[in-house]
């Protein structure tokens, strides 16, 4: 492979078909660090990082009035008294039934925070892959995906996956070209992170 491949295909994106290949292989790598911009188009359109948040509390909060009202509309149940002899002893999955019920309130407020966290995701998702096919400095683009990549984080947790594009977009894409150690931080304070690792 020519040096010029290895620029555009190893370090880039790939040629776009009405891109020359660099005359200067390694200038055109290296100079893409000085025109690199961490904003994205559409990037403006997102929900902001607290819109998200506010969408997440309030789902939190219909979450826990929904228990707590189905748990006070059950009627109080007695005891179970100890097993007689001979009697069966009750199962575990018979004694942990005691959870409160999921209601239609609960169904409800988790139906609402998915559509929400879908909607927010497939926005993210578009406006990142909007970005690399546009960019002009795909060497960068490159590094954060692998940054992206590298401090992912799962989508399968409801509450994290609307802050998921929001983390590359926040604590990635902005230091990407600086100190690693910025980024580390941003990433490991960043909400998608927190949620993601149980500790918000």
């Amino acid at each position: 492979m020519d040096k010029q491949a290895i620029a555009l295909n190893r370090f880039g994106l790939g040629r776009r078909p009405w891109e020359a290949p660099p005359a200067d292989p390694r200038g055109y790598l290296v100079g893409q660090f000085a025109r690199y911009t961490p904003t994205m188009p559409g990037g403006d359109g997102l929900a902001s990082h607290g819109a998200v948040a506010e969408d997440i509390l309030e789902y939190r909060a219909a979450i826990v009035n929904a228990m707590l009202e189905a748990k006070f509309a059950q009627p109080a149940t007695p005891a179970t008294p100890p097993p007689a002899a001979g009697q069966a002893i009750p199962s575990v999955a018979d004694a942990a039934s005691g959870k409160p019920p999921v209601t239609d309130a609960r169904k409800a407020a988790r139906v609402e925070m998915r559509q929400f966290a879908r909607a927010q995701y497939i926005a993210q998702v578009g406006v990142r892959v909007r970005s690399a096919v546009a960019t002009d400095t795909p060497f960068v683009e490159r590094l954060v995906h692998f940054w992206a990549n590298h401090f992912a984080v799962s989508v399968e947790k409801l509450e994290s996956t609307a802050f998921a594009g929001l983390m590359e977009f926040e604590a990635i894409r902005p230091h990407v070209t600086g100190k690693f150690e910025d980024m580390l931080i941003a990433v490991e304070q960043h909400p998608a992170m927190l949620l993601f690792l149980d500790q918000a």
